[in-house]
């Protein structure tokens, strides 16, 4: 039921974080890579196609853009508590839909940037519309660069995110960093879902942030302490930056915890 890499091309001195360690550097390119969004729930009956369509989406569309499962806590009354809910996740969904202008949040809901109710399934596309807005969103250069060097510490992921870039006048931006972990299952039972096992991908395990971006340059060191039970070799970081304003997606990264990709984004 639905309820309302490569060593970088581009020259970065390494912080003492991550100096006296190898690294893995990535770096985006010159088009934005938009980041895709989805809220979620193990207690929402309308929800696993939805989970199921961006684990197959996040294949398919892999180098074009991120994708990122969040999972949201207003659910866990109604007969089953998701264990990777967090009230933080609602939050964010609330105040997307509130730049956007509108009231109503659900699950399964899809957003990109500004666009907040986007389509993942309809008509004759198993996609939607959500083809059309990647691709809108990938449209023209990107006013933002990213560059993110990571090392993994014991249960510790070490980062090192540069942020360049020049914005509209007026115009602020957030940076966002967010772990995420793949093939995550679950057996439901309680709630709509009851008897269900169910399985997740790019889910958010760890998300801080924001930190505002208004300058041409941002340098930041940031020390993401890992939940216990998440597996290394099973999670990725993705840094992404938005437009304060409306949520306009202005550049986003992705890079595996344990592996540098073949290639920057681009």
């Amino acid at each position: 039921m639905k309820r309302a890499a490569t060593l970088s091309m581009f020259p970065m001195l390494l912080s003492p974080l991550l100096a006296s360690a190898t690294v893995c550097t990535t770096a985006s390119g010159s088009r934005t890579i938009p980041l895709v969004e989805l809220y979620t729930s193990e207690g929402c009956s309308d929800c696993p196609p939805a989970d199921r369509w961006l684990s197959e989406i996040a294949v398919r569309e892999e180098g074009e853009a991120n994708f990122l499962a969040f999972h949201v806590d207003y659910w866990d009354e109604i007969g089953w508590p998701d264990r990777f809910a967090s009230r933080l996740h609602t939050q964010r969904q609330q105040l997307r839909v509130s730049r956007a202008g509108e009231r109503v949040i659900y699950t399964p809901q899809v957003m990109v940037g500004e666009e907040v109710t986007v389509s993942w399934r309809g008509g004759t596309s198993t996609d939607g519309n959500v083809n059309r807005v990647l691709q809108a969103a990938r449209t023209g250069a990107a006013p933002v660069t990213l560059r993110m060097s990571h090392r993994m510490v014991g249960r510790e992921a070490q980062v090192t995110l540069g942020v360049e870039g020049r914005l509209r006048d007026g115009d602020d931006a957030w940076v966002w960093l967010a772990v995420y972990e793949d093939a995550l299952f679950s057996t439901v039972q309680a709630g709509e879902n009851a008897g269900k096992r169910l399985r997740h991908d790019r889910v958010v395990r760890v998300l801080q942030g924001p930190w505002k971006f208004s300058r041409a340059r941002l340098a930041l060191d940031v020390r993401l302490a890992l939940p216990q039970e998440l597996d290394p070799e099973r999670a990725g970081l993705v840094a992404f930056v938005e437009s304060v304003s409306n949520g306009a997606p202005l550049q986003s990264l992705g890079s595996r915890l344990t592996e540098c990709a073949g290639t920057a984004q681009s």
